[in-house]
């Protein structure tokens, strides 16, 4: 006998997705990160579980810029010896957004 095989539609799943906000943490401030931003392309430190339409969203709405592309990164953690005992530095996400020709973002 052959069992019979049975699918679910989309219609049958009602999946209902929150839309989460997120906030930019930080500029990533490095000497990489500065000869990007001749480029128009900045980097920022982002939460672990945000995505590029969340960080698309979060950074329209803090600088009121619309990019171009927007690359997310996840860097892992390096271990670590201090004070003679093994230790971990945490990993980090980080976002780079390209802004269009012309546009610019000030920092202080």
């Amino acid at each position: 006998m052959a069992a019979k095989k049975t699918t679910k539609k989309a219609a049958d799943v009602a999946v209902v997705a929150e839309k989460k906000e997120i906030s930019i943490l930080a500029k990533r401030i490095t000497e990489k990160s500065g000869l990007l931003s001749t480029q128009h392309a900045y980097t920022f430190l982002i939460p672990m579980d945000a995505n590029k339409t969340q960080v698309l969203a979060a950074f329209k709405k803090e600088f009121k810029k619309n990019p171009v592309k927007v690359s997310v990164a996840r860097m892992p953690g390096k271990p670590l010896v201090r004070a003679g005992r093994p230790v971990r530095k945490p990993g980090y996400k980080k976002a780079v957004v390209i802004l269009k020709e012309g546009d610019k973002i000030e920092f202080m």
